[in-house]
């Protein structure tokens, strides 16, 4: 873990010190500079020199990612088939980016530090997927790791629930691009799509989709651009695909994202407490699968012995030996003791062939009879008060039959009254 930490703030620390690939460009071996770039990462007549922390930090980050993928090997070759998981996953993915970020290709990137687009993408992703796996660590530690399995909970009933939330963004996505692909936030598919996703946290810009032409600027060119872009042609039914939007996306959708958020605190708190500890021994039973076995037979050493009882005159002397060092004393309990707990009846049968006094084995059965007794009084009490449950039911049910009678004789007697007689028909 300590080392893992170290790799990640060596990783973010290199990020930081080195210069984008958009911030500049190269011109017959000299760097021109956009922006602010040159004041705020500095050069030397148009030329970038790596500074001494951004080259500790590489080789610190570029040792660690290697171990890293030691370590991972190592897993491979003693868990196997357990191997393979999300976790494991996403560290292989976490090294091998951050070594391909930070790897120097040519002599031009030794001695600049400057890195090719495709590695500051990969870099990107592995700063990302390497704070996450802080989180996820986290879930091993006392007090926070409660609530990242709350969280990891919470966001298993999101993956669940987001099937249907993404039927509900295509669709008004969909419908949006149809209406305002004019607009610069919906000329593609893809950007109204995003648009759309955005807008389901509540940021709408109402006035920038239909009111970014003021009402009095009766003086603007209608075949100009400016003009095209930012007109609503269908405003009617913009509106209301935009109104039927802000009730089911910003109320319902939102309201029952809360609730699901809600009810999934209430099971989890009850819950996170024994899944941390469960993922603390699984860490722990992890990391001694992994050590030498010397150091296992050195400090996780155990003794074990195999007793049988039912024939322990066979293996007297054998187990005489072991006992003592199993138990940590010396030999007061015998094995003929053990036999004896294990298998009372035998016991029983030997001293009363051996003319054991009847009276004291009397006593000994006694004592068995008196739990009996005990368990028999409970069971009829148990009976009588299943009777009175039954019966209870039998009086419920009498009483409803009653009922029923007199509703049938009401019912008969409106009939009656209603129906004509036979001599009027």
């Amino acid at each position: 873990m300590v080392l893992y930490l170290i790799f990640v703030f060596s990783l973010t620390g290199y990020l930081l010190a080195t210069p984008p690939p958009y911030y500049y460009k190269q011109n017959n071996g000299t760097l021109v500079w956009y922006a602010n770039g040159e004041d705020k990462y500095g050069s030397i007549d148009g030329a970038y020199v790596r500074s001494t922390v951004s080259w500790v930090f590489k080789w610190s980050a570029y040792v660690l990612g290697g171990l890293g993928v030691l370590k991972e090997i190592v897993q491979i070759c003693t868990k196997r088939r357990d191997y393979l998981s999300f976790e494991n996953i996403m560290e292989w993915f976490i090294y091998t980016s951050s070594c391909l970020f930070v790897f120097d290709f040519n002599s031009e990137q030794r001695a600049s530090g400057l890195r090719y687009q495709w590695q500051w993408s990969f870099g990107a992703f592995a700063i990302f997927f390497a704070w996450m796996e802080v989180v996820i660590f986290m879930r091993k530690v006392a007090y926070i790791g409660t609530f990242v399995v709350m969280f990891t909970d919470m966001l298993k009933t999101f993956g669940r629930f987001s099937i249907i939330l993404f039927l509900f963004l295509l669709a008004f996505s969909l419908s949006f691009y149809s209406l305002l692909m004019n607009q610069s936030t919906f000329s593609s598919f893809g950007y109204a799509l995003m648009k759309t996703f955005v807008m389901l946290t509540g940021e709408f810009d109402y006035d920038e989709i239909f009111h970014s032409i003021g009402y009095l600027d009766k003086d603007m060119d209608m075949e100009s651009n400016d003009y095209f872009e930012q007109m609503v042609w269908y405003e009617t039914v913009t509106y209301v695909i935009f109104a039927i939007f802000i009730v089911i996306a910003a109320i319902l959708i939102m309201n029952l994202l809360i609730g699901l958020a809600v009810d999934d605190i209430k099971v989890v708190q009850e819950k996170a407490e024994l899944k941390k500890s469960a993922l603390q021994i699984e860490f722990v039973l992890d990391v001694e699968q992994m050590m030498p076995r010397i150091v296992k037979e050195k400090y996780f050493n155990r003794s074990t012995a195999t007793i049988f009882p039912n024939s322990y005159k066979q293996r007297k002397s054998t187990l005489s030996r072991l006992l003592p060092d199993i138990i940590g004393m010396k030999s007061s309990i015998s094995i003929q003791a053990i036999a004896k707990s294990l298998n009372p009846e035998q016991d029983m049968r030997a001293q009363f062939e051996k003319g054991t006094d009847l009276d004291e084995l009397q006593r000994h059965i006694d004592k068995q009879i008196t739990p009996l007794e005990e368990i028999s009084k409970r069971l009829g009490e148990n009976d009588k008060k299943i009777d009175a449950v039954f019966q209870g039911l039998s009086n419920r049910i009498e009483e409803q039959g009653k009922r029923m009678e007199e509703q049938n004789n009401r019912i008969e007697a409106m009939l009656r009254d209603l129906l004509p007689n036979e001599s009027d028909l």
